[in-house]
């Protein structure tokens, strides 16, 4: 056990050949390969956060606020694993999942996406990506996005000829 570490490791050796010094009984084997597994793990492996909570991953596009274009996304939790001491941590691959843009208001803290980590072609976890802040929506934006839409769309054009030509 390595609590000075924060992890544990739990060996189970069955069906190990008994080890014998000078053809005399000496040790079982289990004893040998549990203090050779023990000691490779302590020696080549390592606990390493791969994302702290809070940390930025990522921007969402950002409609109707008034002078922001984009809201971040952090980390909703952070993501620790065991790897072997050769492999950084950067050699990690995120993969988010986001919308392209999403209206105001938003809530800091709301889930807009999540990330995905893997190491070696295999996936580790998924974690949630939420607002970094709140924003409120423009109503001025809004009101305008609306108008724009309704005296653009098809329906109002058609009406508007049929009335123009009366």
């Amino acid at each position: 056990v390595r609590e000075d570490l924060g992890y544990s490791y739990l060996c189970v050796a069955m069906h190990c050949p008994e080890y014998t010094e000078s053809g005399e009984y000496n040790v079982h084997g289990e004893m040998i390969d549990s203090k050779n597994l023990y000691q490779w793990a302590f020696n080549n492996l390592s606990l390493k956060t791969i994302l702290e909570s809070g940390s930025v991953v990522g921007e969402v596009g950002l409609e109707y606020a008034w002078e922001k274009d984009t809201v971040q996304v952090l980390a909703s939790q952070s993501f620790s694993t065991i790897l072997p001491d050769s492999v950084d941590a950067s050699s990690i691959v995120v993969k988010t999942e986001l919308p392209e843009t999403i209206e105001a208001p938003v809530k800091k803290g709301t889930v807009l996406g999540t990330a995905t980590l893997s190491y070696a072609g295999e996936e580790l976890t998924t974690v949630d990506l939420v607002a970094a802040e709140t924003v409120e929506r423009s109503e001025l934006l809004y009101t305008m996005d609306q108008a724009k839409a309704v005296l653009t769309s098809q329906w109002f054009l058609i009406t508007a000829a049929v009335i123009g030509t009366l």
